[in-house]
């Protein structure tokens, strides 16, 4: 693959409700989470802890809900009008408001957001790492991409994000940030000659940029739970989600049994 995506992207630099909140969590202020399409995990695996009885009531009683595809979180998404946050993506806005949030989210609430992830530099151009790698794992017939180059594609992926979560704050939100899911260990990218190590370094990469920018705001960062991530710092096949809803292979998401793991990360947050 060209270095077209790279050039162009530094050119570019260069210029579902689920259950209300008991009557102890309303005391505090009602607890949400919604982002982009990796909170299915999440939402079903709360489906699940409902039906069940299991696990903190806090997590039970969380509202949660997906508000469509994380390439839309890309770039500018959101806006901020007479004090209530809104969206640009008729889709957003749309789930946004049918799943309850819209209309009873408010400031002093318990906010978590699980957008923002790497996607868009491993998979969308997956084919560029082939022969592209960091400095650091640069092989014979490899092309070394500087680590400076590196952070600013990480940063610029974030940057939408940041600003969200920036004017969530802004307006009063208790909030914490909830990770994507890592790349899956049987990915076709990696048959096809990407090495898992550079994907991971990667990955690794962004996951720190974001974290940093999320800490100096003052917003806790969920981790990702160990046991959902292999040695190689991939997602095990036992947490990968295989069909899409349209029965199509699905290469991006986990399942609910990691994120049930993620909901009791999250329980330590909140």
């Amino acid at each position: 693959m060209s270095g077209g995506w790279l050039s162009g992207l530094l050119r570019t630099l260069g210029a579902g409700a689920v259950a209300a909140p008991d009557q102890a969590a309303a005391a505090q202020g009602a607890s949400w989470l919604f982002g982009a399409s990796h909170i299915a995990a999440l939402r079903r695996a709360q489906e699940e802890r409902i039906a069940k009885g299991r696990g903190p009531a806090a997590i039970r009683n969380m509202k949660i809900a997906s508000l469509g595809a994380s390439r839309v979180s890309k770039a500018q998404f959101h806006r901020v009008t007479q004090g209530r946050v809104g969206f640009l993506d008729a889709g957003y806005q749309r789930n946004f408001d049918t799943s309850g949030i819209g209309g009873a989210i408010a400031p002093g609430d318990r906010v978590g957001v699980q957008m923002g992830d790497a996607n868009g530099i491993l998979l969308d151009h997956g084919g560029y790492w082939a022969d592209h790698a960091p400095a650091a794992l640069c092989q014979k017939g490899t092309i070394s991409v500087p680590q400076t180059t590196l952070k600013a594609i990480c940063d610029a992926e974030s940057a939408p994000v940041r600003a969200f979560m920036k004017d969530l704050q802004d307006l009063g939100f208790r909030l914490y940030w909830v990770p994507h899911p890592p790349i899956k260990e049987d990915h076709p990218m990696f048959a096809a000659g990407v090495r898992p190590e550079v994907i991971t370094a990667l990955d690794t990469l962004f996951l720190k940029r974001i974290t940093t920018a999320m800490t100096a705001m003052g917003i806790p960062v969920v981790p990702r739970p160990a046991a959902g991530t292999t040695a190689q710092g991939l997602l095990p096949r036992a947490f990968s989600q295989r069909e899409t809803g349209t029965g199509t292979v699905d290469w991006v998401h986990a399942n609910p049994a990691y994120g049930d793991l993620m909901l009791d990360e999250i329980a330590r947050i909140i």
